[in-house]
């Protein structure tokens, strides 16, 4: 009886399903119309169906699109032919794991010879695939890595006695030596061993599988100095003639060039600080302070004012910050010249010092415009401290040479600096009080 009665004869039926169940892979049996007539339960397994599901049906009914198009397209491939197929494809299963599987199809044919069908075997070969491809990856790099180190590396190979046979290009062009001049030569003989470095005893310990590691120089034909690093790994046995070793060499040069030249650079560093200690500091403190009052600038005030925010909100303190402006400053520089206005300023800043505590933060943020961080201290506290500030600067004249002495009054914005907000924020709103104190008449407190 020929295959293609596997469908027809019941006692074929019966062999060919107790043939299944032997089977170590999948198999299936193919009308001409590429509908199963028959499969194993391995074949079921890979498509995760069962065989009611499957018999009876085509590739397009049992498989997602993407894999019933390549089963249909190789089936019509085998029956055009008549010619069994073998090939090895890439499948995605609906549950998105990627196989490869090995098919084999051999076209069936009825007793008078017409093509009836095909069978089909499925191997999944995933495993094997995926050990060949890693093979072959090793395989590529073992066999490129020596002619890719040979062409662009400094390299060596030595035999056992240390002595080159093998000079690459890059090498001979680091120690300014032709090949001719290094083969047959040692690190020894060409004068490249640092004093009390025994390279012997670098071989040896090469030769026992553990790299060896050193740094050498020496001078090129033209007399440049270069300095390098050497590795030594052993290759081969260490059986007499056999060992051979392979030196791949590091430019050191231009690093030992930069450490050299910036070792002299932070020398010459450090003799300018130590010579110029003060005037560092007092360039410093120019950067940080307003020249004409000795407080902290606007920039300063900011910096202080974070390191207060940060100390108080871990200590849950509260922070007053106020900001005053010299009530008609233009007209005190008018009547009484620059260099009162510059008198006033000071006295200000000599005023609020000796009023305020010595934690307070005060600082010149603008032309007659001052700021003061009142740590620690709540809005009614501040409010206390900021009037008697107010009337003792009211009650203050300020002596100027060959002149009345000037008196002033300013006008002061004050407002707690919440938690939550930013300093700019704070700063705004004590600007905003500021403002209201001014068009309420000058020479006043509001807190905003």
């Amino acid at each position: 009886m020929s295959t293609a009665n596997l469908a027809g004869s019941p006692t074929m039926q019966l062999d060919a399903a107790a043939l299944g169940r032997l089977l170590p892979y999948a198999a299936w049996v193919k009308d001409i119309s590429l509908r199963y007539r028959w499969i194993n339960r391995h074949w079921a397994t890979l498509l995760d169906l069962s065989e009611q599901r499957i018999v009876g049906h085509n590739d397009a009914e049992c498989f997602p699109p993407w894999l019933s198009v390549l089963m249909t397209r190789d089936d019509c491939a085998v029956l055009a032919r008549a010619q069994a197929k073998q090939i090895e494809i890439m499948v995605q299963l609906q549950d998105g794991r990627q196989r490869m599987w090995r098919i084999q199809r051999q076209p069936l044919f009825d007793a008078e010879g017409n093509l009836d069908g095909l069978a089909g075997f499925v191997t999944d070969i995933t495993d094997d695939w995926q050990v060949r491809c890693e093979l072959k990856t090793i395989s590529l790099r073992e066999s490129n890595w020596w002619k890719a180190l040979k062409s662009h590396a400094l390299l060596a190979t030595m035999n056992q006695n240390g002595h080159y046979t093998y000079v690459s290009e890059q090498l001979c062009q680091l120690v300014g030596r032709p090949a001719t001049t290094l083969l047959g030569q040692g690190h020894a003989t060409l004068g490249w061993i640092a004093e009390g470095v025994d390279f012997n005893y670098l071989l040896a310990l090469a030769a026992q599988g553990k790299p060896a590691s050193f740094e050498f120089s020496g001078t090129t034909g033209n007399g440049t100095r270069f300095w390098a690093h050497s590795l030594v790994i052993s290759l081969g046995s260490s059986d007499g003639d056999n060992q051979r070793f392979v030196e791949v060499v590091s430019d050191q040069g231009e690093g030992r060039n930069v450490a050299l030249k910036l070792a002299a650079t932070n020398t010459q560093l450090t003799r300018t600080v130590n010579e110029n200690v003060e005037l560092i500091a007092r360039l410093d403190h120019l950067t940080r302070t307003d020249t004409l009052t000795g407080l902290f600038n606007r920039r300063s005030f900011q910096e202080r004012a974070a390191q207060e925010r940060t100390r108080s909100t871990r200590l849950k303190q509260p922070i007053a910050l106020l900001v005053l402006d010299i009530d008609h400053f233009r007209q005190i520089n008018d009547q009484h010249g620059h260099a009162a206005g510059d008198q006033v300023l000071v006295q200000l800043a000599e005023i609020c010092r000796s009023t305020c505590r010595a934690v307070d933060v005060l600082a010149r943020i603008a032309g007659e415009k001052f700021a003061l961080l009142l740590p620690d201290t709540n809005l009614s506290a501040a409010e206390v401290i900021t009037e008697r500030l107010r009337s003792t600067l009211a009650e203050r004249a300020v002596p100027i040479p060959e002149q009345q002495p000037v008196q002033f009054t300013v006008s002061i914005g004050l407002t707690s600096w919440l938690a939550e907000e930013t300093f700019s924020a704070a700063l705004a709103r004590a600007d905003q009080a500021l403002a209201q104190a001014k068009a309420d008449g000058r020479n006043r407190v509001v807190s905003g």
